[in-house]
Parts: structure tokens; C-alpha cells; sequence
């Protein structure tokens, strides 16, 4: 007689569409919730790569300063030049007293 263990995981499912939105919709949680999806509940199933790739689609999507977005962008990417050009931009408008309205 073969004796057969099942083990209940409770919230499985839940877990998992949980995980999918953090995926597809990262811009969606508020920072302390993303922050906590990042590190604690799913730092085993994220490489760097996985979590900067969503760092940048919340940038993409929450950032609404078009000059201070294209400058995180860039620096994420590595634009060494285009990040300061832009990082001077902004300087230049904030001393200027200039805000962005929409």
C-alpha cells in the first residue's frame, strides 16, 4: 500500500496572479508594496535584470516630469551623455523657477 502526502499551499493561486500583475502591471502598486513584492515575496523567482526591467516600466508609467523620466531612463540605460544633458536641462529650468502643469 502506496501512502500518498498532499500539501495544501495556502494561497497558490492567489500568490501567482499576484506575481503575474507585478510583471504585466508594475506601475500599479504604490512604492512600499512594490518594494515588499521585490524583496521579500518574490526575491527568489527575480534576477537584477527582471527587477530593473520593472523599475524601468514604473518610470515609464508614474514618472510624469518628462525631463526627469528621460533622465532616470537614461541613466538606467547607461546613456552616460544623455543623462547629463538632461540632468543640466532640469537644473536650468528649476533655477529658472519654471513647473511642469498639465
Amino acid at each position: 500500500m502506496v501512502k500518498t502526502h498532499f500539501q495544501i499551499i495556502q494561497g497558490g493561486n492567489q500568490h501567482e496572479k499576484l506575481f503575474q500583475r507585478l510583471l504585466s502591471e508594475p506601475h500599479a502598486f504604490e512604492q512600499k508594496e512594490f518594494e515588499n513584492l521585490v524583496d521579500i515575496v518574490f526575491r527568489s523567482r527575480l534576477t537584477f535584470g527582471d527587477i530593473e526591467g520593472l523599475i524601468f516600466k514604473r518610470i515609464q508609467r508614474n514618472v510624469k516630469d518628462t525631463l526627469e523620466r528621460n533622465a532616470l531612463l537614461a541613466i538606467i540605460n547607461g546613456d552616460i551623455e544623455g543623462s547629463s544633458r538632461l540632468h543640466i536641462a532640469i537644473k536650468r529650468r528649476n533655477k529658472l523657477g519654471l513647473r511642469v502643469i498639465s
